[in-house]
């Protein structure tokens, strides 16, 4: 989802923020650099502008196809997600060609519906039906759970310091450095100053790093989080931009794997981006308040009935 990915920071550390990065200039258009960043005239370098950890467990616009196996880079086509591109086609929405009116699709069945896709446990094709490799417990895991009984024990700068080193794996710079080098309202941010703001960075942290392995689904529970049930979940909408003879940005809804690659055309590099509510991905918790007792019996399991029938004294937890 577009909450998921919007979690991960920037490359150098700052946090995001998708109303002051759109701001700056930095989300969309002739010079955007949402995922990717895209140098040069004749030589193009593309770099990569967010946490490293997006791309291991999300698959965005223009992220690539394979791995080569002997370098450990990626290469080759990249996974086109825009409207109506190779890959996306009409997944998340379709454009009327003669109105450009936009219809949300949301497919049920459709792998990139929300506007993006999970790569987490997988490399490429070499993976298909292939046993996953479950991770139960990691190092960066411990370290994250030490920091966060630190920040429980108000220890807040040794909890940040074990935060930075699982950040320092993928080359992030520091939580105070990145809070210290956000262009928005500083005040938004959590206070890594108190326990409760701490927490909530560690708690993203995890998100982050342990993405796909069912840890976020804990977090929430435990801390008995039922404001993350009834918030509402949002995909992305990405269409593709050209310059016309007028300079004008302008949507091409084409693919490029094929016409416009064969010609010789670089790969697309502008890009426009339209958020949507998930509709047939929603969730009826939506409608409750985070303390309506409709939300809270979430934070139990159910008892077997069969094994309360039985007589000997166990009572159904609350709202089952």
């Amino acid at each position: 989802t577009e909450e998921y990915v919007e979690m991960f920071p920037w490359s150098d550390g700052r946090p995001f923020g998708w109303d002051v990065d759109s701001l700056n200039g930095n989300i969309g258009g002739q010079n955007g650099k949402l995922f990717y960043e895209w140098k040069g005239t004749r030589v193009i370098t593309k770099t990569a502008t967010r946490d490293p950890r997006l791309y291991e467990n999300a698959i965005v616009c223009s992220q690539t196809l394979s791995l080569n196996w002997t370098t450990g880079k990626p290469e080759g086509d990249v996974y086109e997600l825009w409207v109506k591109g190779e890959h996306e086609g009409t997944d998340a929405a379709s454009v009327d060609e003669q109105t450009g009116e936009v219809s949300i699709m949301e497919k049920d069945l459709g792998r990139f519906a929300t506007g993006y896709g999970t790569i987490k446990y997988y490399l490429g094709q070499e993976y298909y039906g292939k046993y996953t490799q479950w991770v139960y417990l990691s190092y960066d895991e411990m370290l994250l759970m030490y920091a966060e009984c630190l920040a429980q024990c108000g220890q807040l700068d040794q909890a940040i310091k074990y935060v930075d080193e699982v950040r320092d794996r993928v080359g992030l710079k520091g939580l105070k450095y990145g809070q210290a080098a956000y262009k928005g309202d500083k005040s938004k941010l959590p206070n890594l100053d108190t326990k409760e703001g701490l927490m909530e960075e560690i708690l993203r942290e995890r998100a982050c790093e342990l993405g796909m392995s069912n840890n976020r689904y804990y977090d929430m529970i435990r801390y008995k989080r039922t404001d993350w049930m009834t918030k509402r979940l949002h995909g992305i909408i990405t269409f593709r931009m050209m310059l016309n003879s007028k300079k004008e940005l302008v949507q091409n809804n084409n693919a490029y794997i094929g016409t416009d690659k064969n010609s010789g055309q670089r790969e697309p590099y502008m890009f426009t981006y339209q958020k949507f509510e998930l509709q047939n991905r929603a969730r009826y918790l939506w409608d409750y308040q985070p303390t309506d007792k409709e939300v809270l019996k979430w934070l139990f399991m159910p008892m077997p009935l069969s094994e309360i029938n039985k007589g000997y004294g166990l009572v159904q937890n609350p709202g089952w």
